[in-house]
């Protein structure tokens, strides 16, 4: 009778020690990890070094637009830009700008106005350049903002 009182007694003690463990794991998953691993595994992968698929780069402007953190994104594309510069051929450049100006653009609703007005030229100025390098060789970075201003109109509309 004794040992089976301190078996249940252990099975008992085993159980919360089991649930409150799960429970403190799961609270500091919450705080310190990603709410979005999509997000984190393409932040890895990208930052190894420039992708051979450019559609790896733009799953992750893509992680960084539903995740409503393009600022964040033009970040880590400007540091990944200024990393693997020296390594990249101009299309490849051309990649990380327009990722930067597509991640500003939707940014720029969030700006207070009389903010919003240089950083849109700023962008347009990004949008240009990464056309320029393109060479017209790369369907992302076709977008003429300067011969169709209503393309970039909605920029400039509060959100």
């Amino acid at each position: 009778m004794r040992v089976f009182f301190y078996l249940s007694a252990a099975l008992v003690l085993s159980g919360i020690l089991l649930l409150g463990l799960r429970e403190t794991s799961a609270s500091s998953v919450s705080v310190s990890g990603s709410p979005r691993p999509e997000l984190e595994y393409f932040k890895a992968i990208n930052s190894v070094g420039p992708p051979q698929d450019p559609q790896i780069l733009f799953l992750l402007m893509a992680q960084y637009s539903n995740a409503n953190l393009q600022g964040e994104g033009v970040e880590f594309f400007s540091a990944r830009l200024k990393e693997f510069e020296p390594r990249l051929a101009d299309p490849q450049k051309a990649l990380y700008l327009s990722a930067i100006g597509l991640l500003r653009a939707q940014h720029a609703h969030s700006l207070p106005l009389l903010h919003r007005v240089g950083y849109v030229k700023e962008t347009i100025a990004i949008l240009e350049q990464a056309k320029q390098l393109s060479g017209g060789q790369v369907f992302v970075c076709q977008l003429d903002c300067r011969r169709r201003p209503r393309a970039a109109s909605w920029l400039l509309s509060p959100g």
